[in-house]
């Protein structure tokens, strides 16, 4: 696919990006892995998305986190959005870049 080549391309550009690999039928960060190189996505054994790695994320009392916030925006003219009040979800493990323990990086 087209995305395959513009990742690839990106990637060798960016020989010193972190990547974070996530299968489509992944839940509760079962199948996530931490890749050191863009060449060890290999999504033709297992379909997936994966995504640069921030390595020096936003942190709450040195845990990672998410924020799960919800708005619709039913029109534009005039303007009419609808939100929902969401919530958010930290790691139980202090963050550290070159853990191993993968429990670092989820915030599930």
């Amino acid at each position: 696919p087209e995305d395959t080549l513009n990742f690839r391309a990106y990637a060798s550009k960016h020989p010193e990006t972190k990547w974070i690999y996530k299968p489509r039928a992944g839940a509760c960060g079962r199948g996530i892995k931490l890749l050191q190189r863009y060449d060890q996505v290999n999504s033709s054994t297992q379909p997936g998305v994966a995504q640069e790695y921030v390595t020096r994320p936003s942190l709450i009392h040195g845990r990672k986190y998410d924020l799960r916030m919800y708005c619709l925006i039913a029109r534009t003219d005039p303007l009419l959005i609808f939100y929902r009040n969401g919530f958010a979800r930290r790691s139980l493990v202090k963050y550290a870049e070159d853990s191993c323990n993968m429990h670092v990086h989820l915030t599930n």
